[in-house]
Order: C-alpha cells, then sequence, then structure tokens
C-alpha cells in the first residue's frame, strides 16, 4: 500500500515502511528533511527508489545520490536522425545485478525526454561498502546534449557527455556479497526518466523492469524477473473457399497421406 508521507513533521521514516519513493520531485527538500532521508538510507535494509524528471534536480537531492555514487547530469540524451533530433531512447538492460538476469540483453525504449546519469565507483565509496552499477545503457549513437535548451544539436566533445550514457543504475550499501550480512544491506534505484510511466508510453520490458528492482529493493528476490504475459484468444477471418479447402485436408489429404505412409511401411516389412 503506498502512502504520502510529509517528513517536516517527521524525525524518522516510520520503521514498518518498506521503501521510501521519490518521483519526479520539482522542489528540493530542506536540510532537517533531507536529514531524515539521509539516516533513513543509513539504516540496515532500507529501499530507495528515485525517479527523476530530466528537467531539474532538486540541488540536495543531487548531492545525496552523488555522495552515493550516482550524479544526475544535466543533459538530454539524444541523437540526430534525418536531420531531425530524436529524443526516444533505445537502449538495454545490462548484467549488473543479479535480479536484472532475465532481462540483460534486451533491448528496450524510453520514450519521452531522459537525463544521463554519472555512475562513479569512487575509492572512498567502496570503503564505506557503497556500490553503484549501471543497469540500463543507451544505445550507440546518442549523447548527452548540455545545451539542449538552446536548440543545440551537434555534439560538442568538450562540452556534452559521450558514450556510455546510463538511464539507471542500482545502489547497495553493506555487505550484499557476504551471505552473513546480505540481508541487513540498503538498496537504491535511480532512473533518469519518468515519462515511461505514461500509459501511452509502456513498455513490458520497463515495467518488468521497475517491478523486478522493486522487488530486489525490498529483498523479495524470488520474485524478480520476467513475469508471466496475458494469455488471449484471437480469431483468424476465413473466407469460405479457404474454410472449405482446410475441411478436404483434414477430411481426406492428411488420411490418404496416413494410409500411405503404413503401405510403404508395410510393404518394406513384407520384402
Amino acid at each position: 500500500l503506498l502512502e504520502p508521507i510529509t517528513l517536516s513533521d517527521k524525525d524518522e521514516i516510520p520503521a514498518d515502511a518498506a521503501g521510501v519513493a521519490i518521483v519526479a520531485p520539482k522542489y528540493d527538500l530542506t536540510p532537517e528533511e533531507m536529514a531524515v532521508m539521509e539516516r533513513y538510507w543509513n539504516r540496515p535494509r532500507s529501499a530507495f527508489l528515485v525517479l527523476l524528471s530530466p528537467v531539474e534536480t532538486p540541488p540536495l537531492i543531487r548531492s545525496f545520490l552523488r555522495a552515493n555514487g550516482v550524479t544526475p547530469r544535466r543533459d538530454r540524451v539524444i541523437m540526430v536522425k534525418g536531420g531531425q533530433t530524436v529524443s526516444t531512447v533505445r537502449a538495454a538492460f545490462t548484467a549488473g545485478i543479479e535480479f536484472n538476469r532475465d532481462l540483460a540483453g534486451q533491448s528496450t525504449t524510453f520514450e519521452g525526454q531522459s537525463a544521463s546519469l554519472d555512475v562513479d565507483n569512487r575509492d572512498d565509496l567502496l570503503t564505506k561498502q557503497i556500490f553503484p552499477v549501471p543497469l540500463i545503457q543507451a544505445d550507440g549513437g546518442y549523447w548527452g546534449e548540455t545545451k539542449y535548451a538552446e536548440g543545440k544539436n551537434a555534439f560538442d566533445d568538450k562540452e556534452d557527455h559521450s558514450a556510455p550514457l546510463y538511464l539507471a543504475a542500482g545502489i547497495t550499501r553493506g555487505a550484499e556479497n557476504n551471505d552473513r550480512f546480505a540481508s541487513e544491506s540498503s538498496r537504491m534505484l535511480v532512473m533518469s526518466n519518468v515519462d515511461f510511466l505514461d500509459p501511452d508510453r509502456l513498455y513490458e520490458e520497463n515495467i518488468d523492469f521497475l517491478a523486478s528492482s522493486v522487488n530486489w529493493m525490498v529483498g523479495r528476490e524470488a520474485l524478480a524477473g520476467i513475469g508471466p504475459r496475458t494469455l488471449g484468444t484471437y480469431k483468424l477471418p476465413l473466407l469460405n473457399s479457404q474454410n472449405s479447402f482446410i475441411n478436404r485436408v483434414n477430411l481426406f489429404f492428411l488420411p490418404a497421406f496416413v494410409l500411405l505412409i503404413a503401405s510403404f511401411v508395410w510393404s518394406s516389412r513384407r520384402a
């Protein structure tokens, strides 16, 4: 059950909260609210889902993410095709974390606007047992355009961001690879596109990825992976002549063919 919470009147995230989601924040948190979020992140088994609008990431939220190895860049992931600027991004899932194994290598599409994420495994993060991992990477031909607001659509290697361009990253804090302590680790997912949640822009692989991510964050790895597909019944329209031909095949030709094969087998055994 999803419930909105007001941080301004809380000192802590409730102990029974399975996780915290920050979706397309337009306004920044206050220092006191950010302190509440940081205390929660430093708790065992905390789970963060952060879906960012590429328009702008509020400064304190941006600093919090950068401190954990993932920095939202101020750019737009685009390419130019046929003289037109294309912001719809073709991408692929990586095999960075176990929950992504079923989707690894699978292509997908992100419509709308996307920014790129800088995923940095700094030495100081390793010392703190913080491990950021890229999970979705844009295909070749795209770049991170930093002057998108000016209508610029030509790559500049001094200002723009080149491949690899990441649209999603996972972060673990704690001894994730130690069976004794893995259940105490904290987990976070960061994505730089929110348009993929638009009902008119839904792709099954993106929904599978989000569902697997949430299950991974709350410690239900057994439920991660590609979900079952809905079975449907479809009618095949046939002309009367086609229907008659199929009936003749079923009633005459197939039995005759079986009889012919049986005759050959019988003859070969008598010979």
